[in-house]
């Protein structure tokens, strides 16, 4: 009985020192775990105001981009090609019109005066 009393106590005095050890390890992983948590608040913050400038920068460059010489050019040359078609559509359908009243004229036979021919109504 005394055998089993000194067998039981060692595996008390293992146990002990295991938990003890257990504890410890766990301690300084709790540590670990603050530091990292800390670590990672910073980061996030960090990356936060990274996002936040990134977004000023990119408004600042379109800013920049619509007052430059090249954007006012780029935005002048838009409004002369969007004229230039305008103007092309516009002639296009004088063009066709002019057609239609000429085979008018060739098949009705009758002579319908045309721009030059007309008279000046001007004054109204």
């Amino acid at each position: 009985m005394k055998f089993l009393s000194v067998i039981s106590l060692i595996v008390s005095a293992v146990l002990a020192v295991f938990v003890y050890q257990n504890r410890q390890a766990n301690a300084a992983l709790v540590i670990q775990l603050q530091a990292v948590d800390s670590k990672n608040q910073e980061l996030q913050a960090e990356l936060s105001a990274s996002r936040d400038e990134i977004a000023f920068l990119n408004d600042k460059i379109l800013s920049m981009e619509n007052t430059s010489l090249s954007g006012i050019a780029d935005k002048a040359n838009d409004a002369f090609l969007d004229g230039w078609e305008s103007l092309i559509g516009i002639v296009g359908q004088e063009l066709e019109q002019a057609r239609k009243t000429i085979e008018e004229q060739r098949q009705g036979g009758t002579a319908k005066p045309g721009p030059e021919q007309r008279p000046n109504n001007s004054d109204t």
